[in-house]
């Protein structure tokens, strides 16, 4: 009801529960039962509020992990390399919300879909933090994705599941998609080479 009213439900949320109190006497105060009263009964209802503060999930970063990454000021991600993805989650309004979830969907250089995954650790309690691999939103990324040029975006609670006050900040990017940014290297040839020590002065 109120995913259909987002300025109500940005005010406040209510739940009202109308048959438990309808079936209470003490909910209804006549005029009537005053002493000397002659009016017509007139009863009111009063209905208990329960005020709840607006949550808000947002994609707080995005991380392309591989063996070459050495920190956020070096980055090179090699095309047709293992890797995975780290999808951080921020919330507001709150201090820990369990069962987030998301998607990961890919695209091909012509811009075709390769599809969505879902996370390797299925749902996470946000929000995220880098020392804990089981609080990110965690994907493998499949072979046919880690291409120069394949791009992807990334979307939290999707299906909704988690009520929130905005969902426009739930997508990343938020419109078109992003290049995982992945280059091509020829493969790294390893050569051995047999030096014989000879140290000084032996025979």
């Amino acid at each position: 009801m109120f995913n259909s009213n987002p300025q109500l439900r940005q005010i406040f949320k209510v739940f009202l529960i109308l048959p438990i109190l309808l079936l209470i006497p003490e909910n209804f105060v006549s005029s009537a039962s005053q002493p000397g009263s002659t009016a017509a009964p007139e009863h009111h209802l009063y209905v208990p509020l329960a005020y709840y503060g607006d949550l808000d999930l947002y994609i707080s970063a995005v991380k392309v992990i591989q063996g070459t990454t050495m920190s956020d000021r070096y980055q090179v991600y090699i095309a047709d390399r293992p890797a995975m993805m780290r999808v951080f989650v921020g919330i507001e309004g709150g201090s820990k919300v369990v069962g987030v979830t998301g998607k990961l969907c890919g695209y091909n250089p012509s811009g075709a879909s390769l599809g969505c995954l879902t996370p390797n650790n299925g749902s996470i309690t946000a929000p995220s933090f880098e020392s804990k691999l089981k609080w990110t939103l965690n994907f493998t990324l499949p072979d046919d994705w880690l291409k120069p040029d394949s791009t992807y975006h990334v979307e939290i609670n999707q299906d909704h599941h988690i009520a929130e006050s905005d969902k426009s900040n739930n997508r990343y990017p938020k419109e078109v998609t992003q290049p995982f940014n992945f280059v091509s290297a020829p493969e790294l040839d390893v050569v051995v080479v047999l030096v014989r020590y000879k140290p000084f002065g032996s025979s």
